[in-house]
């Protein structure tokens, strides 16, 4: 293994050693094997290299790296570009990448789409690369938290149509489908992580999606009696039988309340409830209850 250097060359185009380094024209046509030579760009210095020169390949120093024909290479390793200057690439022409962008900042030419999938897209939650233009997740399953990360460092859209199935948090959700970031979203069979929800959250998603969302996880669910009434009946939303539910203070109708009563086995806190109201027969059976619990 060799270590080179970019930089301003005592004379010439330079050899590549630390006194007398190459510039672009010398490193253009040195030889350089990539999996095995390491490359130190100098401060001030720009390195441009193909993806298939910088596959595989350690580049330091406190220089800057832009990388051309990423879509040429789709299988590059550019995770050891490292340089403390700017890193940036270049993806020109639509394909499906398979192999680690590391930290680059990718400009994709206008009319094409990188395409990947949200892991290789992602990175990593803290870091990973950033992107100008159109991306396309390729797997079937992903998170919603992924996407979210990934929707933060680029500046295009997200086509995730082949995304058939999502897991995540319920603020991730709500945030995934109120973005205009993302195309193809509808029919994706949701599953949350959640234990404790607000039903408003839950029917805002409810009504993103056209398959059933699975809501097992919730132990707990809070909010008005009429959005807990619409969160437990309807047939987009499982939950589990003994879920606990509590209603929001003030005024309840006594139809939601008796609605909320038989579509959860564990007993309705409503004593927050100041007010009831409804027919007669529908208020006398929400008090008559023992599976709702009212202020005496």
């Amino acid at each position: 293994m060799a270590s080179y250097f970019f930089g301003s060359p005592t004379s010439g185009d330079g050899d590549g050693s630390a006194g007398n380094p190459w510039n672009q024209a010398g490193f253009d046509a040195a030889t350089f094997t990539a999996s095995t030579d390491t490359l130190s760009v100098a401060s001030g210095f720009t390195a441009t290299i193909t993806a298939a020169r910088a596959n595989g390949t350690s580049i330091t120093g406190a220089g800057n790296v832009a990388v051309t024909a990423i879509s040429s290479t789709l299988s590059a390793d550019l995770s050891g570009i490292t340089v403390s200057g700017t890193k940036t690439g270049a993806f020109d022409s639509s394909g499906v990448f398979t192999g680690n962008l590391g930290l680059l900042d990718i400009t994709i030419s206008s009319g094409a789409v990188l395409s990947a999938t949200d892991f290789r897209l992602l990175g990593s939650a803290s870091v990973g690369p950033s992107f100008t233009g159109n991306l396309a997740v390729t797997n079937s399953s992903s998170a919603a938290g992924t996407l979210r990360t990934i929707a933060s460092r680029t500046s295009g859209s997200i086509d995730v149509s082949a995304v058939t199935s999502m897991t995540g948090a319920l603020t991730n959700f709500n945030w995934v489908y109120g973005s205009s970031e993302f195309t193809g979203l509808g029919n994706e069979a949701l599953t949350l992580n959640d234990t404790s929800v607000v039903a408003s959250d839950l029917n805002t998603l409810d009504g993103k999606t056209s398959v059933a969302i699975n809501a097992n996880s919730v132990t707990s669910i809070s909010g008005t009696a009429a959005d807990l009434a619409t969160a437990l009946s309807v047939s987009g939303i499982t939950t589990v039988p003994g879920v606990a539910v509590t209603v929001s203070a003030g005024t309840a109708a006594a139809t939601d309340l008796n609605t909320i009563d038989v579509n959860t086995t564990a007993v309705v806190d409503a004593t927050a409830v100041t007010t009831l109201t409804g027919l007669v027969a529908d208020v006398k059976t929400a008090i008559a209850s023992a599976g709702i619990s009212t202020a005496t």
